[in-house]
């Protein structure tokens, strides 16, 4: 599926008037978007594997959109097709990086992490299954990650943005950094399941990603 013209949707609905693509400038908080804007495809499949890339015919601008999306520790690729320069990615936590960077908080990038997240669920399963999971405590990293994720998000003014479910889950984990997941779900009175919660800290950290 192409998801392309939809996306671009998005970003004229941020930008209604002309897009000043003169003042593209690497460190512009619409950079990315107006990046995806010129140069930007991206697919998906029901498998919930995802496409992203930019193509370019140009050298420093390649190199200048792999140098900014590795400040954000995401990791693009770089290949030749014909004239043209393509930077890519194909792994799927990339590619809503990515999303997240150009049109995070939208209808359309939730669609797309909630299609990611089953996704996801369902390989995780299949690893563990495998016996490929490790032991390493999880839980303790995952609630510093997302503690990180919520103070990056207070810090930037956005935490009252966000959808009502992520703000009341955020705050829940924030107000409550060493409790457990079914711990934080009794403390919501039961309104969350563990399911559900994980699936919020998901969103708040690709939210966080795209600040």
């Amino acid at each position: 599926m192409n998801l392309t013209p939809r996306i671009k949707g998005e970003i004229k609905k941020k930008h209604p008037e002309d897009i000043d693509f003169v003042g593209l400038k690497p460190g512009n908080g619409d950079y990315f978007a107006v990046v995806f804007w010129l140069w930007g495809y991206a697919y998906t499949n029901e498998n919930g594997k995802f496409l992203v890339e930019f193509t370019l015919n140009s050298e420093e601008r390649a190199a200048e959109i792999i140098g900014e999306y590795s400040k954000h520790d995401i990791v693009v690729l770089r290949r030749m097709r014909g004239k043209d320069i393509v930077v890519y990615a194909k792994r799927a936590q990339t590619c809503i990086d990515i999303l997240a960077s150009v049109m995070g908080g939208s209808e359309l990038f939730f669609e797309l992490l909630d299609k990611f997240s089953v996704f996801e669920q369902w390989n995780n399963c299949t690893r563990v299954s495998n016996g490929v999971a490790g032991n390493v405590d999880r839980a303790a990293i995952a609630s510093a990650k997302q503690m990180s994720a919520i103070e990056k998000i207070k810090a930037a003014g956005a935490l009252e943005g966000l959808p009502l479910p992520l703000k009341e889950a955020a705050e829940l984990r924030f107000n409550n950094p060493s409790a457990t997941v079914p711990e934080l779900v009794e403390l919501s009175g039961n309104k969350l399941t563990q399911s559900a919660f994980n699936h919020r800290m998901r969103k708040i950290a690709v939210v966080a990603q795209g600040l």
